[in-house]
């Protein structure tokens, strides 16, 4: 956890990464972080578009980072949620 900065010096040199941090520390409560993630979690195209599906998809994916903290998980996990119909071509480019 970062230390809360003080001072315009800390401020300035402070990444967004770490006011992220700083914000979701300090103002969201764990239990709605375990929501947030679990929306994240049950996500499925149904019915949505595909760019509709990617906005919500990277949406939340921003309170689940830990289940697209690489390129390949996140793509597996962008697949995962996507109807079976689109979901079979990709899988099907995989396996070849």
């Amino acid at each position: 956890m970062i230390k809360i900065a003080r001072g315009n010096e800390a401020v300035s040199a402070m990444t967004w990464e770490q006011l992220e941090e700083l914000v979701m520390d300090n103002y969201c409560p764990q239990g709605l972080m375990d929501k947030l993630e679990e929306e994240f979690l049950k996500l499925q195209q149904n019915d949505m578009t595909v760019p509709k599906y990617t906005a919500k998809f990277n949406e939340k994916a921003r309170f689940a980072k830990y289940q697209v903290a690489t390129e390949e998980r996140r793509i597996k996990r962008y697949i995962w949620g996507l109807r079976a119909e689109i979901n079979i071509v990709f899988s099907k480019r995989s396996s070849e």
